[in-house]
């Protein structure tokens, strides 16, 4: 897989402050029988999706999330099957290496399944800022404790819905990824990105966190 990736699969978008590979794509990647199989997971499990609303998250003061439709519209299922870590697993760490990033990874978290119905969105964020300040705690869990977010992964589900595209706004050009059932889009995650208001139907993406040390 690897190398095939590394003929047709990235894209490469360089920006005024950086010199290395920012995403790496792959179009149409896993098939329509997988995506179905990933959505049917999350079934029956819905709840409203969550920002964050104070704090970093340190032992003795851990972060408060909450809904806030003025960042965040969505709903979203958890997912912890060894099946699907093993496949984001095999496509995050290839990313890694080929990008060129080659940052350390100690864990991935649970997966998140997201549900956008029309008119739901996520605005401009981050997902980590992969510092010190961006720590997770957890001390029953040694592959989480301690690290922070680094890459993020997002699998876009299906097709029939409008709207809802990825795009990246560090970029000066603001690269937007036409969301496609089986796409597959790996990055950095302190790149601020946002998923754009699903105009028609229903969008299903997965979307999932390597972590690590923080960065020094």
């Amino acid at each position: 897989m690897t190398e095939a990736v590394k003929k047709e699969g990235f894209w490469n978008f360089t920006t005024r402050f950086s010199d290395h590979n920012e995403f790496w794509y792959w179009k149409g990647e896993l098939s329509d029988e997988v995506c179905s199989n990933i959505i049917a997971a999350g079934a029956d499990e819905w709840e409203m999706g969550i920002v964050l609303e104070r704090g970093e998250e340190v032992e003795e003061t851990p972060a408060k999330y909450s809904t806030n439709d003025l960042y965040r519209k969505c709903k979203v299922a958890w997912l912890n099957d060894d099946w699907l870590f093993n496949l984001v697993s095999e496509y995050g760490t290839a990313a890694n290496d080929v990008a060129g990033w080659k940052y350390d990874l100690r864990g991935l978290e649970a997966m998140q399944l997201t549900r956008y119905c029309e008119g739901e969105y996520y605005n401009p964020h981050k997902d980590s800022l992969g510092s010190h300040h961006n720590v997770i705690h957890c001390p029953d869990n040694e592959y989480l404790h301690g690290h922070a977010r680094k890459l993020s992964v997002v699998i876009t589900l299906n097709n029939d819905f409008e709207g809802g595209n990825l795009v990246f706004r560090d970029h000066p050009n603001h690269p937007e990824f036409e969301s496609r059932g089986g796409s597959i889009v790996v990055f950095p995650s302190f790149l601020t990105h946002e998923v754009t208001p699903i105009t028609k139907g229903i969008r299903y993406s997965l979307v999932c966190w390597f972590v690590g040390p923080p960065f020094k």
